[in-house]
């Protein structure tokens, strides 16, 4: 259920807004959508500059800086293009096409004519939904991940919130084994000790004085949206 009468509404378009200013990332409309949800703790950035909150992540953050550490960290996933839809090669395509005529055929066949299935798109959609490439249930390599911490961590540092607010939302999950078993769709395939590592690393990083790059320049280099 999308829910915008939720105080705390307000409270995620202000933070995303300062986030997408200070990132140098406002030069297109962030949509922010809530879900009223406490069973659910997980935001999602979508390719287009969407990003979907479930109220459970709420519940659970214990400050503005916390709300803010997630924000940034999907927002990074979104400017590193980890977010964009699959392309799909001539090659491909043809692959496509020929396996989805084949199953068309086996079912047609299997079903006495009773049944028929046309065009490559479901078989598109089968591949994607298997290799975790759906938008709202996309996995994230290892790589993917850390290239996400260290742009979160950009964007925060260059922020009013506090990046180490992103270490102490995660060590408290740890911590904590009621939570853990909800987390386990926004942690994706990282553990949380593999997680809380990565972030306790890139922080010591910036905190220890480590110059902050262009953003702009940095997300090109690799790629990136900008």
């Amino acid at each position: 259920e999308l829910c915008t009468e939720d105080p705390r509404y307000d409270q995620l378009v202000t933070v995303c807004n300062h986030l997408t200013q200070v990132a140098e990332a406002d030069q297109n409309p962030w949509k922010l959508h809530l879900f009223r949800n406490p069973d659910i703790i997980d935001i999602r950035a979508v390719h287009g500059n969407y990003i979907f909150v479930w109220s459970g992540l709420l519940d659970v953050a214990q400050s503005e800086d916390e709300i803010a550490a997630m924000l940034a960290y999907e927002m990074a996933h979104a400017l590193t293009r980890h977010t964009d839809p699959v392309q799909f090669t001539l090659w491909s395509e043809v692959f496509f096409e020929t396996a989805s005529l084949a199953t068309s055929m086996a079912v047609l066949y299997a079903s006495q004519g009773t049944v028929a299935i046309t065009g490559s798109a479901w078989m598109k959609w089968l591949y994607m939904k298997a290799a975790d490439l759906m938008p709202l249930e996309r996995e994230y390599s290892k790589e993917e991940e850390r290239e996400a911490a260290e742009v979160a961590y950009m964007i925060l540092v260059r922020s009013k919130y506090a990046p180490e607010a992103m270490v102490r939302f995660w060590k408290r999950v740890q911590d904590n084994e009621a939570l853990q078993g909800k987390v386990k769709r926004l942690n994706r395939d990282l553990s949380l000790q593999e997680r809380v590592a990565l972030l306790e690393e890139l922080l010591s990083q910036y905190s220890g004085g480590r110059e902050v790059t262009d953003l702009k320049a940095w997300t090109r280099n690799r790629g990136g949206k900008y």
